[in-house]
């Protein structure tokens, strides 16, 4: 008898370090690691569809055993506008009509507990909707006045009662007003944000809205980033993610070697393109007649990217897929930051003698790659659509460099993805950039003009 009962307080041991995220640093439940934040254990991803209201999507992740208040402060309070009047927020409930159950804070996270969330909303005259600021990757995150504070005023008024955010690395360029709008597409009712900027001569809204700061990148940034002079990334929104086929895009694969090579090949000034082209390699496992020979001779001279030694000799493996470590190492080698004293980010799964130590801690300090629940998960395979995350973030690119009326459109890349906007922001170049003919790099004896050419 007593020999059950310490078999049985072993095993609550064992779920209590479980729970308490001192076991093991596991693979995440299919959410890209490069979009999760640092928690406890993670249970799942929540995500909260607004039903119309501002903002229209947010995720958050759910830890086993907190109340669900916790999951609503790590999120904004969704706002809706009407025609003539607001529209007062209800609460979370498990279908977006009908006969579904409410969320209340105070209900705990459990097993089985709903991945998606939706606000419930009804009409009210008297409701005051906040001017509610984003910092979008910037401090302060979120800011909010109320309407009455800036009563026929102008947004200057607004701007002086909230802080001007900063961002590591990028520059303020000002805010966007944010309205969730439906299209009819296709037979379907889609959800689409609808951006505008704002100027601070404009009126302020009578009964509040949201705004989302916008950012650009900052090389002559005071903190942040240390750029290399002798490499430039493109200043100009073009895409470097392309299909994989007809109307494909195939966000969730694994991604090679190869096309890493490629997309840095595209995020390269076109004076940095033509400064490092080469059509030459030392290695053995990548020929002249390779479709991706061109880029990955251009990014090894730019020193991108290096190869692996086997036997003694230098190969590319090109086929092979890339690591969260691997892919960390070669974004900092964008920077001249050799010398500089990086703070410990304390990832259980990254000792100060791994291999990719500096590198991943200088990502995560500049917000380029995030953790979870302690871990960094290092040996974890990225995919295509967690390359697009993190390119985007290294840019400094947003939904509003894009066409959302124009920009192409994926087949499994549909807007009930939650990653659709990280994806379609790498694959849609911005309105008036120049036509890049991205195939002409492919073809032996080309050169780094030739991407602007349709034919040769």
């Amino acid at each position: 008898m007593k020999r059950r009962s310490r078999r049985y307080l072993a095993f609550l041991l064992v779920l209590v370090m479980i729970a308490s995220g001192l076991v093991g640093c596991g693979a995440a439940s299919g959410v890209p690691l490069a979009t999760q934040e640092g928690a406890s254990t993670i249970l799942h991803s929540v995500e909260f569809r607004a039903n119309g209201g501002i903002p229209a999507t947010q995720t958050a992740d759910a830890i086993l055993g907190e109340p669900y208040g916790a999951l609503f402060e790590r999120i904004e309070r969704p706002t809706k506008l009407g025609l003539d009047t607001t529209i007062q927020f209800i609460g979370w409930f498990t279908t977006p009509y009908g006969s579904g159950v409410q969320i209340h804070a105070t209900d705990i996270v459990t097993a089985d507990s709903p991945r998606i969330l939706y606000a419930r909303w009804r009409g009210n005259w008297h409701f005051a909707v906040s001017l509610s600021f984003s910092g979008n990757g910037g401090i302060p995150e979120r800011q909010s006045i109320s309407p009455s504070q800036v009563s026929n005023a102008t947004f200057a008024e607004a701007f002086a009662l909230i802080e001007e955010p900063v961002r590591a690395g990028y520059r303020f360029t000002g805010w966007v007003s944010v309205v969730t709008g439906v299209d009819m597409e296709n037979g379907q009712f889609i959800a689409r944000e609808h951006i505008s900027p704002i100027l601070p001569t404009d009126p302020t809204p009578a009964i509040g809205g949201y705004f989302r700061a916008q950012w650009a990148v900052d090389p002559d940034a005071p903190f942040g980033p240390v750029w290399r002079t002798d490499l430039t990334l493109t200043s100009t929104h073009i895409s470097f993610l392309i299909g994989t086929g007809e109307r494909a895009i195939s966000p969730f694969r694994e991604i090679t070697r190869a096309e890493v090579a490629t997309i840095l090949l595209r995020v390269m000034s076109d004076e940095s393109r033509s400064q490092f082209w080469t059509l030459q390699n030392d290695f053995p496992d990548v020929s002249p007649d390779d479709w991706f020979n061109n880029a990955v001779s251009t990014v090894t001279a730019a020193g991108l990217m290096e190869g692996v030694n086997i036997g003694g000799t230098r190969h590319f493996n090109p086929s092979d897929v890339l690591t969260r470590a691997e892919i960390a190492t070669i974004i900092v080698r964008f920077l001249n930051m050799g010398q500089t004293t990086i703070p410990n980010t304390n990832f259980r799964d990254v000792s100060a003698n791994h291999w990719a130590w500096n590198s991943i801690n200088l990502v995560t300090e500049l917000g380029w790659m995030v953790g979870s629940g302690g871990c960094f998960r290092p040996s974890a395979v990225v995919n295509r659509t967690e390359v697009s995350i993190i390119m985007n973030r290294v840019l400094g690119r947003t939904q509003a460099n894009i066409d959302r009326d124009r920009m192409l459109a994926w087949d499994d890349n549909t807007i009930y993805n939650r990653f659709f906007w990280d994806v379609q922001i790498a694959s849609n170049s911005a309105p008036g950039a120049p036509a890049m003919y991205w195939e002409a790099l492919q073809r032996p004896n080309a050169q780094a003009r030739d991407v602007f050419q349709r034919s040769l």
